[in-house]
């Protein structure tokens, strides 16, 4: 046999061994079981037991605030609360409540408020009266400048308060 010949079939079977061990790892790629999927809507359920104490959480939160420690802040309002990662930054950053805790709102919380008129305010109060909630949004939005969440979360304290 020649060089020649010797390399050539050296070569194709270095390509077809090459070619088959790509085969087979493909092959057991498919054949593996894809990961169990959570879904990050689930979050842990509170004890019944354990009511949450509105002032004594903002407390907290607040003492952790001044000194600087907003990470573990917004993890002790995930503990007490159940809320998500999200909604616990929210509420520490902005004071938007965490869903279903609209009650943890302070009404120190809404400092922008002062700059909405009284016959602006009554406007509001009209509005909401009247169940065009979106107006009122709208107009608190106007006079504060604050995003669609926390204008909505102002509007159903000032609703709740009556």
């Amino acid at each position: 046999m020649s060089p020649l010949s010797l390399i050539l079939i050296a070569l194709l079977a270095f390509v077809l061994g090459f070619w088959l061990t790509k085969r087979l790892q493909r092959q057991q790629k498919q054949r593996l079981p894809s990961p169990p999927s959570f879904s990050l809507a689930q979050r842990p359920q509170q004890a019944a037991s354990a009511p949450i104490n509105r002032e004594a959480l903002n407390a907290q939160v607040q003492t952790l605030l001044d000194r600087n420690q907003k990470t573990e802040a917004i993890k002790l309002v995930q503990e007490q609360t159940g809320c998500s990662l999200k909604e616990a930054k929210a509420y520490v950053v902005n004071g938007i409540a965490p869903v279903g805790f609209p009650d943890l709102f302070a009404p120190q919380d809404f400092g922008a408020a002062s700059q909405i008129s009284g016959e602006a305010m009554l406007k509001i109060q009209r509005l909401i009266a009247t169940d065009q909630r979106m107006e009122a949004i709208k107009l608190v939005q106007l006079y504060t400048r604050w995003d669609l969440k926390t204008a909505m979360a102002y509007l159903e304290q000032l609703a709740s308060r009556g």
